[in-house]
C-alpha cells in the first residue's frame, strides 16, 4: 500500500467517522498513531455493520461473524462485495459509507501492520466484535455484573491493547509496569462507555435498548428516563473509573507531551459530560460545546507537564459531578 493511502485512510477516512478520536490519534507520535488508528478504523466499520437500520438484525449478525474471520486473516472477496452491496450503499452517513468502501483497504493495512502488533489487534478486535454481537442478539444488561461485563467488552478492553502499543514503541514508557498500567487502561475505557451508557439513554431506548441494569430499575419501580437516583449512582461508579483513567495519564512521564495529551482529553471531556449531565434536572441526552473542547484543548496543553495543576483540575471536575449528583 502506498504511504499517500495509508495517510488518507488514517486521515480523512479515519476523521469523516470520528473526530473526538481523530484529535487523540493526530497527537499521539507518528510511531504508534498507524496501529492504533488501524484498528480503529475495523473496529468503526464492525460497529456500523451492527447498528445500521439498513438491514435486518440476523444479517447483520451474518456480517458481523464474516467480517471477524476477515478479521482472523482469511479471504473471502464475496463477503466485501456484499458488504458493499447490502451495506455500504445504503448508508446515509458519507462518512461510514465511504468506510465501508475502503473496508478492502482497511484490512489489508491491518495485514501489514508488524506479527506483534497484528496480534494484538486481532485479539481486542475480537473482544470488541464478541460484545457488539452479544448486543446484536439482545443479551440483556441485568445486573451490575452485566454491566461491567459489557463496559469491559465494548470499551475496557481497549485499555491493555493501548498499553501494549505504547509501550512497545515508545522507550520513554518502559519502565512501567505492563500489567498495573493495563488494569488502569481497562477501568480508563469502562469510565468512557459509562458515560456513553448515561449520555445516550434516551437515544438507546428509541432504539429498544436499555444499558442499564435492570434489576435496579425493577427495585426503583420506574422507567429508565425517571431514574434519576440511578443516573446519579452510576455516575459516582464512572467517576471512580476516572480516578484510573487519572492515574494512567499521570504515570506517564511528563516529558511524553503527546502521549500525556492523548489520554487526558478523553478523561476531561468525559468529565465535563457528566457534569453536564447530571446538572439537568430531566434525563436529556447532552454534548460538550466546541468552545468548551477548545478550552479543555488549550489549558491541558498549557499544563500537561504539571501534575499538581491536573490533579487540582481533576479534583474540581470531580466535586463538580458530586455536587450535581447531590442535587439530582
Amino acid at each position: 500500500m502506498l504511504a499517500s493511502e495509508r495517510e488518507w485512510l488514517l486521515g480523512e477516512v479515519l476523521r469523516e467517522v470520528s473526530r473526538a478520536f481523530y484529535l487523540t490519534l493526530r497527537i499521539l507520535p507518528r510511531r504508534s498513531r498507524e496501529t492504533l488508528g488501524v484498528t480503529y478504523l475495523v473496529a468503526r466499520a464492525a460497529d456500523t455493520i451492527a447498528d445500521t437500520n439498513a438491514l435486518p438484525g440476523e444479517e447483520r449478525l451474518q456480517f458481523l461473524v464474516r467480517l471477524r474471520a476477515l478479521i482472523k486473516g482469511e479471504r473471502d472477496p464475496e463477503c466485501l462485495e456484499q458488504l458493499v452491496a447490502r451495506v455500504a450503499n445504503r448508508q446515509q452517513d458519507a462518512g461510514e459509507r465511504r468506510l465501508l468502501l475502503c473496508l478492502p483497504m482497511v484490512l489489508e493495512l491491518l495485514e501489514s501492520l508488524p506479527l506483534a502488533e497484528l496480534e494484538a489487534a486481532r485479539e481486542v478486535l475480537e473482544t470488541l466484535t464478541r460484545g457488539m454481537l452479544e448486543d446484536l442478539e439482545g443479551r440483556p444488561i441485568q445486573d451490575e455484573h452485566d454491566l461491567h461485563r459489557y463496559t469491559y467488552l465494548v470499551a475496557g478492553c481497549v485499555g491493555p491493547f493501548w498499553t501494549k502499543i505504547t509501550l512497545l514503541h515508545h522507550p520513554a514508557l518502559r519502565h512501567l509496569d505492563l500489567e498495573a498500567m493495563s488494569r488502569l487502561g481497562v477501568s480508563f475505557g469502562q469510565a468512557l462507555q459509562l458515560t456513553n451508557v448515561l449520555r445516550d439513554l434516551p437515544k438507546d431506548l428509541q432504539n429498544g435498548r436499555c444499558y442499564l441494569p435492570r434489576t435496579e430499575l425493577d427495585k426503583l419501580g420506574v422507567a429508565p428516563l425517571e431514574a434519576l437516583e440511578l443516573r446519579a449512582s452510576w455516575t459516582r461508579v464512572a467517576l471512580d473509573h476516572f480516578r484510573a483513567a487519572e492515574g494512567y495519564a499521570l504515570a506517564l512521564p511528563t516529558r511524553c507531551t503527546r502521549l500525556r495529551l492523548a489520554v487526558l482529553w478523553p478523561i476531561l471531556i468525559g468529565l465535563e459530560t457528566l457534569a453536564l449531565l447530571n446538572e439537568q434536572a430531566s434525563w436529556r441526552s447532552v454534548k460538550v460545546r466546541r468552545s468548551g473542547i477548545y478550552r479543555i484543548l488549550l489549558f491541558s496543553w498549557l499544563i500537561s507537564w504539571n501534575d499538581r495543576l491536573l490533579k487540582a483540575w481533576f479534583d474540581r471536575l470531580h466535586e463538580r459531578v458530586l455536587r450535581a449528583c447531590g442535587s439530582a
